[in-house]
């Protein structure tokens, strides 16, 4: 939970704010350039320009800007190590900015003035700035102990060519995004013993997914039955681990791929979800809290009286609460309007324990708490 917080959280909105100070340094610079200097003054001549009243248009620019590599998904904890792949965002999402900026400029009039050699150095500024501060983030992180924490962990499903060209390049320099935990062997194939996680059909494979904290599972086998695709997928959606497979049986399960090439082998696979994206992380969660307390309020009087009802009927709590499982195995407490006797799941717990043989130190323990009982009924 720690890292997966990390890398959603903490990482991201580090990266943000790192690029937010490189983007505003760069667009100062851009107007030293263009106003103090000689070069800046060789189309328009002007020497009367005050800083001071550049600032908000300064920062306006800067927020669009940062807002533009946020919605093109450059604030994911994956991109501090795929210097090439954030290189590539951060010029398309500049060039869009360049060409946006300049439009706003010939339709709306900006006091003072938008001028258009500023904007332009001001791309090329934060293309070659946020770059260096990215590539030294890059060289940092390899060195230290955030590289664990930043690569992603990958479990191979299924022995072949493809699962050995893909060990032998995610290895290789131990720096790769992706980080391989091990091989599991599918229909009883025989894997190397220093490689193998597990073995058995793909039923067995959520418990894994879930006890060895895999993000990301390729499927190497191209070939692999349909009705065994299907199941792979359903237990990496149960899990919320990332799939990516060779192309094969997986072209039809989903739209949306995207191709990435590693060791030489193609992988199909949904590169990044619309919900990974830091601004729709955000809205989400606006709309959730908004929501949510827009439903509490309209709720307000019928829970009041439903509540009125159920403490008429049946002494004791009105709310029940039980722990669920939610996004990314996080465990939260759910409440709701009770609707049984004061301790019924307690009672249909112990029942189910007794019939089952079940020994679950955990539960027995807790029910004997509950009851005072010194040993259970046989």
């Amino acid at each position: 939970m720690k890292r997966n917080r990390l890398n959603q959280v903490w990482i991201p909105a580090a990266l943000f704010l790192g690029d937010g100070l490189f983007v505003l340094l760069a667009l100062c610079a851009a107007w030293w350039l263009r106003y103090r200097t000689d070069f800046g003054q060789i189309v328009v001549e002007v020497r009367d320009a005050n800083f001071a009243e550049y600032i908000p248009l300064l920062l306006v620019g800067g927020g669009l800007l940062l807002l533009t590599f946020a919605q093109m998904g450059l604030y994911t904890s994956a991109h501090v190590l795929r210097r090439l792949h954030a290189t590539n965002i951060i010029i398309r999402a500049s060039c869009f900015w360049l060409f946006a900026y300049l439009c706003l400029s010939l339709v709306l009039k900006f006091v003072p003035e938008i001028s258009r050699l500023f904007v332009i150095l001001a791309t090329l500024l934060v293309i070659a700035i946020v770059g260096l501060w990215r590539q030294c983030l890059y060289a940092v992180a390899t060195r230290s102990a955030l590289l664990g924490h930043l690569r992603q962990r990958v479990l191979i499903y299924g022995w072949n060519d493809h699962a050995r060209a893909l060990l032998t390049e995610l290895n290789a320099t131990g720096k790769h995004p992706y980080a391989p935990i091990g091989v599991f062997a599918h229909s009883g194939e025989v894997v190397p013993e220093e490689l193998k996680k597990g073995t058995g059909d793909a039923t067995a494979l959520q418990t894994i997914l879930r006890e060895a904290h895999v993000d990301i599972l390729i499927c190497a086998d191209p070939e692999l039955p349909a009705s065994e695709a299907s199941q792979l997928a359903l237990a990496c959606e149960r899990t919320w681990t990332d799939l990516k497979a060779v192309p094969g049986r997986f072209e039809t399960l989903t739209s949306g791929l995207r191709l990435q090439v590693v060791g030489g082998v193609p992988l199909l696979g949904l590169e990044d979800l619309a919900i990974s994206r830091m601004l729709n992380r955000i809205a989400k969660r606006l709309v959730d809290i908004v929501g949510a307390c827009t439903g509490l309020l309209l709720s307000a009087p019928i829970i009041l009286v439903l509540s009125y009802w159920i403490r008429k009927e049946s002494p004791g709590p009105i709310f029940f609460s039980q722990e669920r499982i939610g996004a990314d195995n996080h465990r939260f407490l759910l409440w709701k309007l009770r609707s049984m006797v004061p301790d019924a799941a307690l009672s249909d717990d112990l029942r189910q324990s007794t019939v089952s043989g079940d020994k679950r130190v955990l539960n027995i323990g807790r029910f004997m708490r509950r009851w005072n009982l010194d040993e259970l009924p046989q």
